[in-house]
């Protein structure tokens, strides 16, 4: 049994449901914003935000090995 042509059109219909609703979402504007960029910077600011505080949260490589290097030399 052969699904090479039930995969072809499966995946075209994915692909063109896809872009249907890219094209949908794109047209619609409001104040020269359209939905399709509004809803891609609510998905990235939040992605954006958690990785700066994460970045904040963790201190230096060099602070770290100056601790590990000033604590070994006071035990050693």
């Amino acid at each position: 049994m052969d699904i090479t042509s039930f995969m072809s059109w499966f995946i075209n219909q994915c692909l063109n449901l896809f872009k249907f609703v890219y094209d949908t979402f794109d047209s619609i504007t409001f104040f020269n914003i359209s939905l399709l960029d509004y809803c891609i910077a609510i998905i990235l600011i939040p992605i954006g935000v958690s990785i700066l505080i994460a970045i904040a949260k963790n201190p230096p490589v060099e602070k770290n090995r100056h601790r590990k290097e000033k604590r070994n030399s006071e035990e050693g």
